[in-house]
């Protein structure tokens, strides 16, 4: 039997790598011709140039591109175990870093009082809300949050309190629960996908991060939030404020992967974890 490290499999492995490079440019300048010589000049000849390179980027970015990503993953799953949350198009996104037991109501109690604001559904409504707190310079506390998901279904519980007078500086908490009844959490993160539906005590595995400003995701385009790259920082921040209020029964940590370093999906962010999940009982 040969070793997973043998020549042949090292072989394969980089075969397989160019393949997918191949792919990638193949498509990218399918699209790019597409967005050149189709949709762009159709534009050009009915709306102002302006107007029409908007119009351009907002088709590629929020449609042409999500919608090839969404079918490749069809045809390629990730296999990875869920250390991280995912986005709607598959990628990794924000790595699990902090986790409570309690009920929800403890848990949203808990936000409650320490001055962190539940986020709103994201309707048009509340879109529009946005805008209008960018345009007068106000705060909107319950701003919605983008979906992530993690065990096949988006957060349970999405929380944030604002850092500083900008929409775009915000702590970010987004918790998921699990099901089972074991309070001992490293062997049983990964048990469930379906969403708890009454108010026992039980696990919930969250990411916390921390946004900074706007960026660009180097997959397609989209305006996003750009994030603090020290993630265990943030995670220790929302820990603490629990702790100072006097609301946490026990605090202990446990090791889920190694130290990392590693590109966030936002253009020019990196992310730094230490690999471990703090736990705090309430």
């Amino acid at each position: 039997m040969k070793s997973i490290g043998s020549k042949s499999t090292r072989v394969g492995l980089l075969i397989w790598r160019v393949f997918k490079r191949i792919a990638i440019l193949t498509i990218g300048i399918l699209v790019t011709y597409i967005i050149a010589w189709h949709i762009f000049p159709a534009l050009n000849k009915r709306i102002p140039f302006l107007l029409a390179i908007f119009s351009t980027y907002a088709i590629t970015a929020y449609g042409i591109i999500p919608t090839i990503i969404r079918f490749a993953r069809l045809w390629h799953q990730p296999d990875s175990i869920p250390l991280t949350t995912t986005t709607p198009d598959g990628f990794a996104c924000d790595p699990i870093n902090i986790a409570f037991i309690g009920t929800a109501h403890q848990v949203n109690t808990v936000f409650d009082k320490i001055g962190w604001h539940r986020a709103d559904p994201k309707t048009i409504k509340n879109i529009l809300k946005i805008g209008k707190s960018l345009l007068l310079g106000q705060p909107y506390h319950n701003a919605p949050f983008s979906k992530l998901y993690l065990f096949g279904r988006v957060q349970d519980i999405g929380i944030q309190k604002q850092a500083g007078g900008s929409h775009f500086h915000r702590h970010h908490l987004r918790l998921w629960a699990c099901s089972n009844k074991s309070e001992h959490p490293h062997s049983h993160f990964w048990r469930t996908t379906i969403a708890p539906k009454n108010n026992k005590r039980r696990l919930w595995v969250g990411a916390a991060v921390k946004d900074t400003g706007i960026g660009i995701i180097r997959y397609h385009g989209q305006i996003t939030h750009s994030i603090d790259e020290d993630l265990d920082a943030e995670r220790d921040y929302v820990i603490d404020q629990i702790k100072k209020a006097g609301l946490a029964k026990e605090i202990y940590t446990v090791r889920a992967g190694e130290p990392t370093i590693r590109s966030n999906r936002t253009m020019g962010c990196q992310m730094i974890s230490g690999g471990e999940i703090v736990v705090c009982v309430l």
